[in-house]
C-alpha cells in the first residue's frame, strides 16, 4: 500500500514540475520569432523590420537568405 502512495505522489510531482516547464517553454515561444523556411531565430533587433515591412513579400530572410511571405510566431 506504502509503494503505491509514493508511486502516486511522484507521478504528481513530476506532472506539476512538466506543467510549470511547459509554461515557460511556452513563454519563451511566444516572444520568439522564427523563419518559416529556415526555422531559425530572428535576433530582437531584426523582428520589427520583418513585422512592419511595407512591403511583407519581400523581406529576406538573414539566414537562408530568401524572401519570405511572412514571419511567423511558433507556438
Amino acid at each position: 500500500m506504502n509503494l503505491k502512495k509514493c508511486e502516486s505522489f511522484l507521478k504528481k510531482i513530476g506532472e506539476e514540475i512538466k506543467d510549470f516547464f511547459d509554461e515557460i517553454e511556452d513563454d519563451i515561444r511566444g516572444k520568439t520569432k522564427k523563419c518559416d523556411i529556415c526555422h531559425e531565430e530572428i535576433p530582437d533587433d531584426l523582428r520589427e523590420q520583418f513585422e512592419e515591412t511595407e512591403c511583407k513579400n519581400r523581406v529576406k530572410c538573414i539566414h537562408c537568405n530568401k524572401y519570405l511571405v511572412k514571419v511567423k510566431v511558433e507556438n
